[in-house]
C-alpha cells in the first residue's frame, strides 16, 4: 500500500512538473519569439491645382479618398509574416477611377498599361528601411505617387 501511495505522489509531482514545463515553454515563446513585420506605406501627393477623388474597387470593398490641392494622403498596412494584404488600399484594387476637379476622369485596371496607372507599383517611387528591436523586426516599405497638372490635362472630359 505504501508503494502505491509513493507511486501516486511521484506521478502527481511528475504531472505538475510537466504542466509547469509546458506553460513556461509556451509563455517564453510568446515573449522571446521575434515577430517579423512588413510595414507598407502608400503616400499620395496632390501637386495639381485641382481636387482629386480616387475611388478604388475590388471584390470585397470600394473606397473613396478626396484630396484637395497640395494634400497628402497616407495609407498603411502592417503585414505580419504569412498574412495577406488589405484590399481597401488603392494599390491593391482591381480598378481605380480618378476624378480631377469634377470635370476630368481617368480609369485604370490592373491590366492597364500606363506610366500613370496608380494600381501598378512600378509607377511609384520606392524606398525601403529595416528596423530591429528585442520584440520585433520590421521592413518598412514606402511607395510614393505624385499627381500633377499633367495628369489633369491627360484625363478625359467627365
Amino acid at each position: 500500500m505504501k508503494q502505491k501511495i509513493n507511486w501516486i505522489r511521484l506521478s502527481a509531482i511528475g504531472f505538475i512538473i510537466s504542466i509547469f514545463t509546458v506553460v513556461q515553454t509556451s509563455c517564453s515563446k510568446e515573449i522571446d519569439q521575434e515577430e517579423y513585420l512588413q510595414v507598407v506605406g502608400y503616400v499620395y501627393f496632390n501637386n495639381s491645382q485641382h481636387q482629386i477623388s480616387i475611388t478604388s474597387y475590388n471584390s470585397q470593398r470600394d473606397s473613396t479618398y478626396i484630396m484637395l490641392p497640395s494634400d497628402t494622403l497616407l495609407l498603411t498596412e502592417d503585414l505580419p509574416t504569412g498574412k495577406s494584404y488589405n484590399n481597401y488600399l488603392i494599390a491593391n484594387a482591381d480598378s481605380v477611377t480618378i476624378v480631377f476637379g469634377f470635370s476630368q476622369i481617368r480609369k485604370y485596371t490592373a491590366d492597364s498599361i500606363s506610366e500613370r496607372n496608380i494600381i501598378n507599383l512600378i509607377n511609384y517611387d520606392y524606398e525601403s528601411d529595416y528596423q530591429y528591436t528585442d520584440y520585433y523586426s520590421a521592413t518598412l516599405h514606402k511607395f510614393t505617387f505624385e499627381f500633377t497638372n499633367e495628369d489633369y490635362e491627360n484625363a478625359l472630359n467627365y
